[in-house]
């Protein structure tokens, strides 16, 4: 597809971020650097129902109810969530303070992809895929004129691939968690949708949520060891649901490892500045959390989508007037 200044559109990564780009830039040739896989296992629910209108794809409307385990006192904390407690959540999953969801515990609609909402992608742009095509300074049509790039690569590879003058400490900025997904399911009828958080730095597992008929807990994995789990923990997420062990299928359980599970949030000044000589030295347009190094959920990410479109057919001037004034949210 060619945008309105008759650009074709190239797609870097066929992640949950690209394939939602492609829905939005029909035709648009995605490389891909590893072999087709589905790489986001974590918990997936959305705000709203942008991500289904943008896709197509049909989501469910459910109601999500939380709260934060107590582990001392055995209890579920509901309702607000005190600063002390959400403070060391955000604390234990990013290294810093941040405005994190478990502030508040209300119950909330979410809605609910299907479980094989990558796939289906997938499928829908199998034929426009270059998989095992990793974006290099020779693969890549880097400068072409014609040729608009949308990116969704981690910003700290793609800024060591093109050689960009980087501040000192951008590594250590740039630093990212691994995580491990659990996925039990239930041996029980099911059909609710919960949340529970785990602040205390104790516990690897920070999150645990039902999903209809299945467990999903989330840990951080000292060391990226894939095949991680604490051994001990489970108990933990068994009580603050109040299940036992035999209403779950353990035995069917499946553990995947997620590389920048975790990150923290790029200065908006230090990213703004990075993101604008990508797109004015490249025609490079970054899309996504890791493209951008910025906490954000994939509703931003189908939003961010239409400012990547209107950034693409803007004039140098108006361009770089949203690329600083808005850090390419």
């Amino acid at each position: 597809m060619s945008n309105k200044l008759g650009q074709k559109v190239v797609i870097v990564g066929a992640g949950l971020a690209g394939l939602l780009a492609a829905c939005k830039f029909e035709g648009a040739t995605i490389m891909e650097s590893g072999p087709r896989s589905i790489n986001h296992k974590a918990l997936l629910r959305f705000r709203d129902e942008s991500v289904s209108t943008l896709t197509g794809i049909p989501f469910k409307r459910v109601t999500v109810d939380k709260g934060v385990w107590d582990s001392k006192e055995r209890r579920l904390i509901t309702g607000q969530c005190p600063l002390d407690v959400a403070n060391k959540y955000s604390i234990k999953v990013s290294g810093g303070l941040a405005n994190r969801s478990i502030r508040n515990l209300e119950s909330e609609v979410r809605f609910i992809a299907p479980p094989d909402f990558q796939e289906q992608l997938q499928k829908r742009f199998n034929d426009q895929i270059n998989y095992h095509s990793p974006f290099t300074r020779d693969s890549a049509p880097l400068g072409k004129p014609g040729v608009a790039i949308v990116s969704t690569a981690p910003l700290p590879a793609l800024a060591k691939t093109l050689d960009l003058n980087l501040p000192a400490d951008f590594e250590r900025q740039t630093s990212a968690s691994t995580i491990a997904v659990m996925r039990i399911p239930l041996a029980i009828p099911s059909d609710v949708y919960q949340t529970v958080y785990f602040p205390q730095r104790s516990l690897a597992i920070y999150r645990a949520s039902i999903t209809g008929d299945t467990l999903i807990i989330e840990a951080l994995v000292p060391g990226g060891y894939p095949g991680y789990f604490p051994t001990g923990e489970l108990g933990e997420v068994l009580d603050a649901f109040g299940l036992s062990t035999n209403e779950t299928r353990p035995s069917e359980a499946t553990i995947d490892r997620q590389s920048n599970g975790k990150i923290v949030d790029l200065p908006r000044d230090r990213r703004a500045a990075i993101l604008y000589e990508l797109t004015q030295r490249y025609n490079i347009y970054s899309l996504g959390r890791f493209a951008c190094w910025r906490n954000i959920i994939l509703d931003d990410v189908a939003k961010d989508i239409e400012k990547v479109s209107r950034l693409m057919d803007a004039t140098f001037y108006s361009r770089s007037l949203n690329i600083f004034g808005n850090s390419q949210k």
